[in-house]
């Protein structure tokens, strides 16, 4: 079967490509904007999915990276790291409506839950150095301290779960 001679360029397809990409790009810039400066008008929270890697709620964006949700400003600056997606989504829309304490809290407590887990983590690691070293006093303190870890944990996960209960029930766009 003798196939066509294609008469297209190669060159032309990927400038049409090239131009199809940077159009959808400006479309879903101008589009942010949009959302952003109505967010700000309006002072209501408008919350903007960004595909697959996160979020845009009024003026920041809470990102994936890694299993845990980076909150950005409005310069793609970092400003903090949450350990749950609602945790990182209830505290800018708590903050941009002004209620600050329960923001706090909750960035408080993931900040605990986060840092609890790195502690348990380590432990883990050291009890099996201990036991692989077969040094069993050393063994015996890291699993004192694992077991205080995982019921510090227990507890922190407890209470972010109660304040995140309570930021759900509160009315922002009204």
């Amino acid at each position: 079967m003798k196939m066509v001679v294609s008469h297209t360029k190669k060159e032309s397809i990927a400038k049409v490509k090239h131009v199809v990409a940077e159009t959808a790009r400006f479309l879903g810039e101008w589009t942010e904007q949009q959302v952003l400066r109505h967010s700000i008008t309006d002072r209501t929270p408008y919350i903007w999915p960004l595909g697959k890697s996160g979020y845009a709620i009024g003026s920041r964006r809470v990102l994936v990276d890694n299993g845990q949700w980076q909150l950005q400003g409005a310069h793609h600056n970092r400003l903090h790291v949450f350990d749950r997606k609602l945790s990182a989504i209830f505290y800018c829309l708590l903050e941009q409506k002004g209620r600050y304490k329960l923001a706090e809290t909750i960035k408080n407590l993931d900040s605990d839950v986060l840092r609890l887990k790195n502690n348990i983590v380590h432990y883990q690691s050291s009890v099996n150095r201990a036991i692989r070293n077969k040094r069993s006093d050393s063994a015996a303190i890291w699993e004192a301290r694992l077991d205080d870890a995982q019921l510090l944990l227990k507890t922190a996960n407890d209470q972010l779960q109660k304040s995140l209960t309570s930021a759900k029930y509160i009315k922002y766009w009204e």
